[in-house]
C-alpha cells in the first residue's frame, strides 16, 4: 500500500512537470519575436548582455524551487487573457515592453509570483541597461552632479554646477555617461534580487530591498563622483584604475548591506506542493491560444516607426572646408535608415567620413555613435570633449576593431538654434521639453587615428 502510494504520488509530480514544461514551451512560442530581439540584443555589443547572468540565476532557482512552481485552471486562465490582451495593444509599443509582458504571461502561467525574487530576476534578464543609459542617464548625472556640488562645498571646495559639469577655478570636470551609476545600479538591483530569491522573502521585503538597493547605488555613485573629483580637477594625482577601483570598493560595502538585511529577513518556513493537477483539456485550450498569438505576430521584427512628415532636408555641400562627396549607405545603415524617423546621409570628406542623422522631435532611436561602433564590433574608448575650431565641443571616442588602423570617432547634436548637446541622453530630455528647438541635426565625423 504504501508503495503504491508513493508510485503514484511520483507519478503527478512528473505530471505536473510535463505540463510545467508544455506551459513554458507554449508561451516562449506565442512570443518568439520577443526571444528572437533579446537574443539579437544579447550578441549586439551595443547593450551590455548583463541580462544573461539574471536569467542563468533565474533557472538555477526555479530548478531549486521546482516543487513550488505548478500549473492550475486559474493560472493558466488568466495567462491566456493576459496573454491576448498583451498581443492585442503591443502593436505600437517597443520591444521591451513586450519583453515585459513576456515575463508577466510567464509569471502568471506557471505561478512564478509565489516567489518574489525570481520574479525579479526574470525582469533583470530583459536588456534594460542601454535603454536606462539613454533615458535615465542624464537625469541621474545631474542628481549626481548636484549631491557632489553639495558636498565638495561643505568640505570647502569651491565648485559652480552648469548641468552635469562641476567648474573648478575655470577647470570643467564633466559628470559623464559612465558616471552616471547605471552599471552599479543594475549590479545592485541583481544583488537584491539574487539575496531574495536566495533567502525566499515575500513581496513586501523583496520590493523593500530593491529600493534599498536603488538608494544604495545613488549614494555610492555620489560619494564616487565627490572623490574622482579632485584627480580630475588636478588636486591630487592617482593612478587611471582608480576610477574603477572606486566603484568597486563602493560597491562591496553596499553589498554587504543587502546580504545583511536579506539574511535578517530570512523566510524561515516556506510551503511546498506540487498543486492540483490540470486537465487535458485545460492545456490543449492553452495550447492553441499560444500557437493563434504566434501566428499573429507574421513578420514583425520590431514595432512600426511612424515616419517623419514635412522634414525637408538639404545635406551641406561641405564640412570643415572640405567638400562632401555622397557615399551608398551600408547594409545595417540601409536597415537602420528604413525605420528611422528621420533623414539619414553619409557623406566622404577627405580620408574620413561624416554621417548626419536628422529628427525633428525626440527619438530613442536617435542613439549615440558608440552603440553603432560597438554593434559592428569595435572596442570603444571614450576620450574627453575636445573643442574643434568653429564647431563647439564634440564627444570623441577612440576605435579599434582587430588590426584595424584606428579611427577616432567625433559626435555632435545641433538644434536648430545652434545650441551643442554631445550626450543623446542630454539631447533626449531636451527635445521632449522643448520640440520648438527642432529638428536637430546628429553629426558623426569618423576619421583615421595618429599612428
Amino acid at each position: 500500500m504504501i508503495e503504491a502510494r508513493e508510485a503514484a504520488g511520483v507519478r503527478e509530480v512528473e505530471a505536473v512537470r510535463v505540463r510545467v514544461l508544455m506551459v513554458m514551451v507554449g508561451i516562449f512560442v506565442a512570443f518568439w519575436p520577443v526571444l528572437g530581439w533579446w537574443w539579437r540584443r544579447v550578441g549586439d555589443d551595443s547593450d551590455e548582455p548583463l541580462g544573461v547572468l539574471a536569467l542563468i540565476c533565474a533557472i538555477g532557482f526555479v530548478w531549486r524551487e521546482r516543487r513550488r512552481v505548478s500549473v492550475t485552471r486559474w493560472a493558466l486562465g488568466v495567462g491566456m487573457v493576459l496573454m491576448v490582451e498583451i498581443r492585442m495593444v503591443s502593436g505600437e509599443v517597443p520591444m521591451l515592453v513586450r519583453g515585459m509582458g513576456f515575463v508577466a504571461v510567464l509569471v502568471v502561467g506557471l505561478r512564478l509570483w509565489v516567489l518574489p525574487g525570481l520574479v525579479m530576476l526574470l525582469s533583470l534578464a530583459l536588456p534594460w541597461v542601454a535603454t536606462l543609459q539613454f533615458v535615465a542617464g542624464y537625469p541621474l548625472r545631474v542628481v549626481v552632479a548636484m549631491g557632489a556640488e553639495k558636498v565638495l562645498r561643505l568640505m570647502g571646495v569651491l565648485v559652480t554646477r552648469e548641468g552635469t559639469d562641476l567648474w573648478y577655478e575655470g577647470v570643467a570636470v564633466g559628470v559623464d555617461a559612465p558616471c552616471s551609476g547605471i552599471r552599479m545600479l543594475w549590479f545592485l538591483l541583481f544583488a537584491a534580487a539574487f539575496l531574495a530569491a536566495r533567502f525566499g522573502l515575500r513581496w513586501g521585503r523583496t520590493v523593500l530591498l530593491m529600493l534599498v538597493a536603488g538608494g544604495l547605488a545613488l549614494v555610492a555613485n555620489g560619494v564616487r563622483a565627490t572623490v574622482l573629483f579632485f584627480p580630475e580637477a588636478g588636486l591630487a594625482e592617482w593612478p587611471h584604475w582608480t576610477h574603477e577601483g572606486t566603484g568597486v570598493v563602493l560597491f562591496l560595502p553596499c553589498l554587504g548591506l543587502l546580504m545583511g538585511l536579506a539574511g535578517r529577513w530570512e523566510r524561515r518556513s516556506q510551503s511546498g506542493g506540487v498543486g492540483r493537477q490540470v486537465g487535458r483539456g485545460w492545456m490543449v485550450a492553452f495550447g492553441v491560444v499560444c500557437v493563434g498569438v504566434a501566428m499573429t505576430w507574421g513578420g514583425q521584427g520590431k514595432a512600426p516607426v511612424a515616419p517623419v512628415e514635412g522634414l525637408q532636408v538639404v545635406w551641406p555641400e561641405s564640412f570643415r572646408g572640405m567638400p562632401l562627396e555622397p557615399m551608398p549607405l551600408s547594409v545595417r545603415e540601409e536597415h537602420f535608415a528604413a525605420g528611422f524617423p528621420g533623414a539619414l546621409g553619409r557623406f566622404r570628406c577627405g580620408e574620413g567620413e561624416v554621417i548626419f542623422r536628422r529628427v525633428d522631435r525626440a527619438t530613442r532611436m536617435l542613439h549615440s555613435a558608440e552603440d553603432c561602433f560597438k554593434a559592428a564590433g569595435f572596442e570603444m574608448k571614450r576620450q574627453w570633449g575636445q573643442a574643434e575650431a568653429g564647431d563647439g565641443l564634440w564627444q570623441v571616442w577612440k576605435a579599434k576593431r582587430g588590426e584595424e588602423r584606428e579611427l577616432l570617432v567625433c559626435e555632435q547634436i545641433r538644434s536648430a538654434g545652434g545650441d551643442l548637446f554631445t550626450d543623446v541622453s542630454a539631447w533626449y530630455w531636451r527635445a521632449l521639453r522643448h520640440p520648438e528647438e527642432g529638428p536637430w541635426t546628429a553629426v558623426t565625423w569618423v576619421r583615421f587615428g595618429q599612428d
